[in-house]
């Protein structure tokens, strides 16, 4: 059965240098750890930072991330030289450090660098994390083993740091099929350094297709390698096209949210339907199974995305309570697969310790919109043209986030569309968490309580005693408002995320510049944030915030692909 969390690295401490019992080795010399690392890996890609300009992205990869040295020292020297761009650290680990002992890497570095990754460092849970430490630094940490991880990796690599150990020591990280994956990702001209100048790595390492040098070393190193791809080695330059996204729930709040980041011009087309924004209060916790697959794995790293810096989201912890028996035994061994810190039981339920609420209307308030009912969306020879029902307009690019209403353009029925019901109710009795079952209960806010997931049709106009029932007392409450919306969900309950094919030919390209984020279901408020990084990333070409195996299970064919089969 696959497992959910990874071990993690077991260290000793000897005169304030990290030793690993793993593999009986160092992770950096005990008397010039910082100045060895930043000769051997951080300096050879500063020349390379001054070609940069404010549309630009730099892509680093790492094999070996231990205790983020070198990722310090990397954004270290950026932020000092106020690079332009935005920088990609992509790095690889399968024996995380605990965040206890990454504390003590405080001995070396300001508490300032050390606290801000400490911050958003995720649990050691297999997969891969997406972690931003300004607008401009991305951090993704791929918690897996090495090989799996980089095929499952769509990048393309400008540096290579090698820093896994002593070769003889870790043939996990030093061989020739981790090579060729190596070169796969790289670009054209690409970099690769590493302290290692063994000759089966140099000699495979040129077999892989690199070109392969020895250049002075550090210290009583007296050499180091030196590879790189060949070709001329230009930056990376994102696309800043024209965005229209026609929807402002949370899909198109958070698809504003990503390309902004990125200073991309972006017009929000709403009209007035998103549910999203109708019910005040969505809970955020991750769906998860007894078997760690691949879509529990992107439900947790969602998860942890969908908190990071997010003014809207409130940690008042979430307690599920299973419909049955069969259900209750079901949670039971999931939650014995987590530290009681993250998932407990609790009574007949379990327990998200880190779970809460969005606060969604604060979230699609925030976001400017121009209120257009968008009727027809086509292509028009090199851009796309949108037709409302007062004005046209025109994009580059063009995303659908329509939620369960009729989409603009032609094609198949992808979602089962679900009514429910939510209300608002003051009451005197208040629950400081949320609690979801047979409906959702979240906690009040000046008194005033959310009920949602209703789909109950003989509650359209709910009684007192159907309140009393959700909430499960008999204190005095009073009805204040119910709100009846539609939901959008996909038969395999995962979310549509990816571009759009050409419904008339599958196996042809598909269309240029026209995206779909949609059919979020009842966990949207988990899965948006992580879904519009990842269409954010396939408009600019930056790395994908989603491993192959998840783009090809949010795919927008997939359904037809699997119907063929």
């Amino acid at each position: 059965m696959a497992r959910y969390l990874l071990p993690e690295a077991s260290v000793d401490w000897h005169n304030k240098t990290p030793f690993s019992r793993d593999l009986s080795d160092i992770y950096w010399s005990r008397d010039a750890g910082v100045a060895e690392k930043t000769h051997v890996f951080t300096e050879p890609v500063l020349s390379r930072w001054q070609q940069l300009n404010a549309g630009s992205y730099f892509t680093i990869g790492e094999l070996g991330f231990g205790f983020g040295l070198n990722f310090f020292l990397t954004v270290d020297q950026w932020r000092k030289q106020r690079t332009k761009g935005i920088l990609h650290y992509i790095a690889f680990e399968n024996r995380p450090v605990s965040p206890k002992d990454l504390k003590n890497l405080r001995a070396l570095l300001p508490h300032t660098q050390v606290d801000e990754l400490l911050r958003h460092y995720p649990r050691p849970f297999q997969g891969r994390h997406v972690i931003w430490l300004d607008k401009n630094i991305r951090l993704t940490l791929v918690f897996d083993d090495a090989l799996d991880a980089l095929r499952d990796t769509s990048a393309q690599i400008d540096a290579w740091y090698l820093d896994g150990f002593n070769p003889n020591k870790n043939d996990n990280l030093w061989n020739k099929r981790i090579y060729r994956q190596l070169f796969r990702l790289s670009r054209s001209g690409a970099m690769l350094t590493t302290y290692s100048v063994a000759g089966d790595v140099r000699r495979e390492l040129t077999n892989a297709g690199f070109q392969v040098t020895r250049k002075p070393g550090f210290g009583m190193k007296r050499e180091m390698l030196f590879a790189c791809t060949s070709g001329d080695w230009k930056p990376a330059n994102r696309e800043t096209p024209r965005v229209a996204i026609i929807g402002k729930g949370l899909a198109g709040s958070y698809l504003y949210e990503a390309l902004g980041r990125r200073s991309i011009e972006v017009q929000v087309f709403e009209d007035g339907e998103a549910t999203s924004d109708k019910v005040p209060q969505l809970a955020v916790y991750p769906p998860l199974a007894i078997s760690s697959e691949h879509r529990y794995r992107f439900s947790l790293a969602a998860f942890n995305y969908s908190q990071q810096d997010n003014l809207h989201f409130h940690q008042t912890g979430l307690t599920l309570n299973p419909k049955n028996a069969t259900e209750r035994e079901r949670w039971k061994k999931i939650a014995a697969q987590f530290p009681d810190d993250f998932l407990c039981l609790k009574h007949k339920g379990v327990h998200f310790q880190e779970a809460g609420w969005l606060d969604s209307r604060s979230l699609t308030n925030s976001i400017p919109s121009t209120f257009e009912h968008i009727e027809e969306v086509r292509w028009d020879k090199d851009h796309w043209l949108l037709r409302g029902k007062e004005n046209h307009y025109e994009a580059d690019i063009t995303i659908l986030a329509h939620g369960a209403h009729s989409a603009p353009f032609a094609m198949p029925q992808l979602i089962n569309v679900i009514p429910g019901l939510a209300i608002s109710v003051k009451q005197a009795g208040v629950t400081a968490e949320v609690i979801t079952g047979d409906a959702t209960v979240f906690p009040a806010r000046k008194g005033v309580s959310t009920i949602s997931g209703i789909y109950d049709r003989a509650m359209v106009e709910p009684t007192v005693q159907h309140i009393t029932a959700l909430l499960g007392h008999a204190e005095e409450s009073e009805l204040l408002a119910s709100m009846v919306g539609q939901r959008g969900a996909t038969r395999d309950r995962l979310p549509i995320c990816g571009t759009m094919p050409n419904w008339d030919d599958i196996k042809s390209p598909h269309l240029p510049g026209l995206y779909l984020l949609y059919g979020l279901g009842s966990h949207g408020a988990t899965t948006a944030r992580l879904c519009a990084e990842h269409i954010a990333n396939l408009i600019t070409g930056e790395p994908l915030a989603l491993g192959r195996a998840m783009q090809r299970a949010l795919a927008t064919e997939r359904f037809m692909h699997r119907d063929s089969a």
